[in-house]
């Protein structure tokens, strides 16, 4: 049986002890115990409403997590954003001084010292 090439979206929230997924475009809901069976039991419905195979991991799963873990875990994945970038401005900021030290004439061994690296690390950060 070929597999459908049309996008199916679990909306998919927790209701007592069962997830339940609304499924789009169908437009029908199934539900299951555990989050980790929820692809491969929206595929299973779709294929019984529509006749189609349809590849689990195709299936767009949208959790919405229960109480105020949702909250909580769109504010955890916007702090890794933010501390992401701010790593990332801090390494470019430590290449800059490392280049700096070396322009005036530092050795290595002196430039880890200085930054607190070794001096693997000053060579990297020197040459990066």
């Amino acid at each position: 049986m070929e597999m459908s090439k049309v996008d199916y979206t679990a909306e998919v929230t927790r209701e007592g002890r069962w997830w339940v997924a609304q499924v789009a475009p169908i437009d029908y809901a199934t539900q299951c115990r555990r989050l980790s069976d929820m692809r491969r039991q929206v595929a299973d419905l779709v294929e019984t409403v529509t006749g189609e195979a349809v590849d689990p991991d195709s299936i767009d799963v949208d959790v919405q997590l229960p109480g105020t873990a949702q909250a909580s875990w769109d504010e955890a994945l916007r702090l890794r954003e933010t501390a992401a970038a701010t790593q990332a401005k801090a390494a470019a900021q430590a290449r800059v001084a490392a280049k700096d030290l070396a322009d005036a004439g530092l050795s290595v061994r002196d430039i880890g010292t200085a930054l607190g690296v070794s001096f693997q690390r000053a060579h990297q950060l020197i040459s990066g």
